[in-house]
C-alpha cells in the first residue's frame, strides 16, 4: 500500500511545469496534455516540437522512455535525453514504428506541410500507437465572432508578416477541427479522444445562440450523399458542438494509428 501511494504521489508531482524552462505552450494546455499522456501506458514517446523540452523532462519524469526532435536542437537543454534535429515538414529522423506516442504541442499550425507530419507520426509510430496534437481551436465561439467582424481567428489576429524569415514562430496554418479530423482519418489514423484546457468566458455569452447552431450544422451537411460520410458527419456535427470545441481556447485531440498511411492518386477521368 505504501508503495503505490509513494508512486501516485510521484506521478502528481510530476504533472507539473517544470522550472527553469520555457514552454512553447499555454501553461494549462501543457498540463492538461501531460494529464492524458500519464493516463497512458508507459512505453517510448517522442515528443515534436520539444523547445528547451519542459515535456520531455516531465514526460520522463511519468516513467517515458523519451526523446526529443527540434528544428533547433540547440535550443533543447534536458540532460540524458536524445534531442534528435527534426524539421517537421520532412522526414523525421526516426526509424520505422520506433514509438508508442508522439506528442506534439502548439506544432501543426505553424506547418508548410502537415499532411507530411502526419504521415510520418504514423511512420514512426507502432500498429495501435498514440498521436497527441494540441493546436488553437480556431472554432470556438468567441474565435467565430473574431473571424466574422475582422477576418482573422483568434490567436491569429493579424496578416502574417510576408517579409518575415521565421515562419516557425508564426500560425502560418491555421486548422479547424474538422481539418485536424481529415488530416489524422486520411493518414491511417482514428480520434479517440476530443477536449481542451480551459473554456473560455468570452465564449460563454454566446451559448444561447446553440440551438440555432446545432440546426444551421444539420442544415449544412444535409446534402452529403455518401452513406459512409453521413455517418462521419454526424459524428463531425456532435463533436463540433460539444462543449469543448464550442468554449474551449484550445484543440487537443488523442488519435490512434489504425492503419499505414496511404496517398491514393486518382486521375479525374476515372471519378
Amino acid at each position: 500500500m505504501g508503495t503505490a501511494t509513494t508512486a501516485r504521489s510521484s506521478q502528481a508531482n510530476a504533472i507539473r511545469i517544470p522550472p527553469g524552462f520555457q514552454i512553447i505552450a499555454h501553461g494549462k494546455t501543457f498540463l492538461r496534455v501531460l494529464n492524458l499522456i500519464a493516463e497512458l501506458p508507459k512505453g517510448k514517446l517522442l515528443d515534436v516540437p520539444a523547445g528547451e523540452g519542459a515535456f520531455s523532462f516531465s514526460a520522463r519524469e511519468l516513467g517515458f522512455d523519451v526523446t526529443a526532435g527540434d528544428i533547433d536542437p540547440a535550443f533543447f537543454k534536458v540532460a540524458g535525453v536524445e534531442c534528435r534535429f527534426m524539421d517537421m515538414n520532412h522526414r523525421l529522423d526516426a526509424t520505422d514504428r520506433e514509438f508508442d506516442y508522439v506528442a506534439c504541442l502548439e506544432g501543426v499550425e505553424h506547418l508548410q506541410d502537415p499532411y507530411q507530419f502526419a504521415r510520418e507520426c504514423n511512420r514512426v509510430l507502432k500498429p495501435g500507437g498514440k498521436l497527441i496534437i494540441s493546436t488553437p481551436n480556431i472554432l470556438n465561439l468567441a474565435s467565430r465572432l473574431k473571424y466574422f467582424l475582422s477576418g482573422f481567428y483568434s490567436l491569429c489576429p493579424r496578416p502574417i508578416n510576408e517579409f518575415s524569415h521565421l515562419p516557425v514562430f508564426d500560425h502560418i496554418n491555421p486548422m479547424t477541427f474538422y481539418q485536424v479530423r481529415y488530416l489524422l482519418h486520411s493518414s491511417g489514423f482514428r480520434i479517440r479522444r476530443v477536449t481542451t484546457d480551459l473554456w473560455r468566458r468570452s465564449s460563454a455569452a454566446f451559448l444561447p445562440l446553440y440551438p440555432f447552431l446545432r440546426l444551421y450544422s444539420i442544415r449544412t451537411m444535409r446534402k452529403e450523399t455518401d452513406e459512409r460520410q453521413k455517418r462521419a458527419n454526424r459524428e463531425i456535427r456532435a463533436q463540433m458542438n460539444s462543449l469543448d470545441l464550442l468554449l474551449g481556447r484550445t484543440l487537443i485531440v488523442e488519435a490512434e494509428k489504425t492503419g499505414e498511411a496511404r496517398i491514393e492518386m486518382v486521375a479525374a477521368s476515372d471519378v
